[in-house]
């Protein structure tokens, strides 16, 4: 947050843009706003491009910020807690509105420092969103990657020291991909295993079935002889030898209001009514077949009858095949069973590398342990003489710290900070304290967390002091 009497980040960018020629009317802050009206004022002269950069934290500049008409580039300056918060900040420049054709998102991350744990971190949440959105296990393809997930772990790689840990970072989102690939393959090979033994029979079955019932239909069809010379159709009680006459008698029933009680014959088969969306005509045998009633054209609606009774002449040699194509698809997928995953030895090779990384890894952290433990060793050991050759604060310290490892307590930040409140009460200062944690304690190797380590043991005695 913006504060003149301290350093931050804000003012010290602000600072640095202005000794590189950006005026300082064209430099803001979100914090500059302090109500909706003077936010709205803001974003317009961002809109216009009178403010030229603006900063801000994303839950200031988060939903609701709509900046982009002039944008070109987005500075990501620390790591996001939550992955929404990325594609918060993502979302304020590559959106609907903005006139450029390309704009930059950047990603800053210092190597070798904490960022690349806060990566992992991200990674990992990302990872955990997508499969409970998706409902899915990872994926069944690789695209089924999430592009937020990998690119964390990328950037996760770039912040990352070690040339062990990068290549192992790298490589796990190539094994990841792979896996992913494999896993989708191989889903699709049971599947096909599956459509072959099961599906492609059933299918097979039931046209079989659905044959046997059109090859009926279209004999009965071709052998029916009227009993009435010239008649067309029957509806109801009456029989009709004109088309017209009898197409009539069909809309009329359907604007009567008794279209769905209208039953008649037609070369054999029951002829009805049904409506939905629209009025159709159905001839019903052991299948039915159906088509749309003419409302304006009476004699159109016998020519469409026609293209029934054609569709059931028809379609037993449809049905056969159909019958013939699905038998061609169980061979040929019959013969694709079997079939390796196609990057399988690459798979193999990059696992088989993954896991010697694991191993050289393991190998530098345990001499990087071993290291840090000869000098927590040491700090203990010099404990002893400290207590007793000592000066004032050296002794005092010593003193308090042996008292808890001889307790059993082990060694972590809160037995330093309960050593630093002691200390407080004993009347050292703070920056006595901190330097004196920086030399001594066998936990604390930097001056950020002897700093944090006093300041929280200020704050804990003047709470003890206060209840008393």
């Amino acid at each position: 947050t913006p504060d003149g009497s301290k350093f931050n980040v804000y003012d010290d960018i602000k600072n640095k843009l202005i000794v590189k020629g950006v005026p300082a009317e064209e430099i803001a802050f979100i914090h500059d706003a302090n109500n909706e009206k003077q936010k709205e004022e803001l974003f317009a002269k961002v809109r216009a491009g009178k403010v030229r950069v603006l900063l801000g934290s994303t839950g200031k500049l988060g939903t609701g910020t709509n900046v982009q008409d002039k944008l070109v580039a987005s500075h990501d300056l620390d790591v996001p807690w939550k992955p929404s918060d990325s594609e918060q900040r993502k979302g304020r420049i590559a959106r609907q509105g903005n006139e450029n054709e390309k704009v930059d998102v950047y990603r800053y991350v210092t190597e070798g420092t904490f960022d690349s744990y806060m990566w992992q971190l991200l990674e990992n949440k990302q990872r955990f969103i997508s499969q409970v959105l998706t409902s899915k296990t990872p994926a069944r393809i690789t695209e089924d990657v999430d592009e937020l997930t990998l690119s964390c772990a990328e950037v996760k790689a770039i912040a990352s020291g070690s040339p062990l840990v990068r290549e192992k970072l790298e490589l796990g989102v190539e094994v990841e991909r792979l896996k992913i690939a494999r896993r989708g393959f191989l889903a699709d090979m049971d599947e096909r295993k599956w459509y072959v033994e099961h599906r492609g029979k059933a299918n097979i079955e039931a046209f079989e079935k659905r044959k046997k019932y059109a090859e009926l239909d279209r004999d009965a069809l071709k052998n029916y002889v009227p009993k009435q010379e010239g008649v067309i159709i029957s509806l109801g009680a009456k029989s009709f030898t004109d088309a017209k006459e009898a197409g009539k008698a069909i809309v009329e029933a359907i604007r009567s209001g008794h279209g769905e009680e209208l039953r008649g014959s037609y070369k054999g088969m029951t002829f009805s009514l049904h409506s939905g969306f629209d009025w159709h005509m159905e001839l019903s045998g052991l299948l039915t077949f159906s088509e749309k009633v003419h409302m304006g054209d009476y004699a159109e609606n016998l020519e469409r009858l026609k293209r029934i009774e054609e569709q059931i002449l028809q379609l037993p040699e449809r049905i056969n095949e159909a019958i013939q194509d699905e038998q061609r698809k169980i061979e040929e997928t019959r013969s694709s069973l079997g079939q390796p995953f196609p990057q399988e030895a690459e798979y193999q090779q990059k696992l088989a590398r993954l896991e010697e990384l694991d191993v050289l890894l393991n190998e530098e952290n345990t001499k990087e342990m071993d290291v840090i433990n000869q000098e927590v060793r040491r700090r203990y050991d010099a404990l002893k003489i400290v207590a007793e050759d000592g000066d004032y604060l050296e002794s005092a310290y010593a003193e308090k710290a042996l008292k808890k490892v001889r307790k059993g307590v082990e060694w972590s930040a809160e037995v330093d900070r309960e050593i630093a409140r002691e200390l407080f009460a004993d009347g050292f200062d703070r920056k006595e304290i901190a330097a004196m944690l920086m030399k001594r304690s066998p936990k604390i190797y930097d001056a950020d967390t002897a700093e944090a380590i006093v300041s929280s043991g200020q704050k804990l005695q003047r709470k003890t002091t206060a209840c008393r």
